[in-house]
């Protein structure tokens, strides 16, 4: 089955939403984040439909800026300690294994000339579907340096590494994933 009844999308459905330009939508770091579930199905729908992706968070919270390592306590004042809403947005990503595996794509970013954000900022822009990201930085300073990712075209070789070294670690279950997402409002 498709993502959200995808299956049951008619040719009239794709004019209409291919009348919309750009066509885009907004997605969250679970499917194009390099620490990501893949599950859902949302990029190969959109892309059949030419519907192309905003994407929130390529940095996972701040996860893939390497801050946060296993075993450790989260440095103070960091999203994974904000009591207000930042910590459980973040907690997901707080395993030691996703850390480790983070941890392990420093000598990617050093070898592109890249911090560990723009890496992450410019593997999600590698992606064809991908309109824009959404950063969401705190200060000036992560503002100039994931804007060093614009441009930047990873050698396949550089993506494939990033993909190997993430793979154990990449949520494959819907469910899961479903969990973690915000939930229905009522109308």
């Amino acid at each position: 089955p498709g993502w959200n009844g995808a299956e049951r999308i008619t040719p009239a459905h794709r004019r209409a939403w291919s009348s919309i330009d750009p066509p885009t939508r907004r997605t969250d770091d679970r499917s194009h984040s390099p620490v990501r579930s893949e599950a859902l199905g949302v990029v190969p729908v959109s892309e059949e439909l030419g519907i192309s992706q905003v994407v929130w968070s390529p940095i996972a919270q701040g996860v893939l800026t390497g801050k946060y390592r296993p075993g450790e306590q989260p440095p103070e004042g960091s999203r994974a300690t904000d009591d207000k809403g930042g910590a459980d947005m973040i907690a997901r990503w707080m395993d030691d294994d996703v850390l480790t595996r983070v941890q392990e794509l420093k000598p990617v970013a050093e070898e592109v000339g890249l911090s560990m954000a723009a890496l992450a900022v410019a593997w999600v822009l590698q992606n064809d579907n991908v309109a824009t990201a959404i950063i969401g930085a705190s200060r000036p300073e992560q503002v100039h340096d994931n804007a060093k990712a614009a441009g930047v075209q990873l050698p396949t070789e550089v993506l494939k590494r990033i993909d190997e070294i993430l793979d154990p670690v990449i949520e494959r279950d819907p469910a899961k994933t479903l969990e973690s997402s915000p939930k229905t409002r009522e109308a």
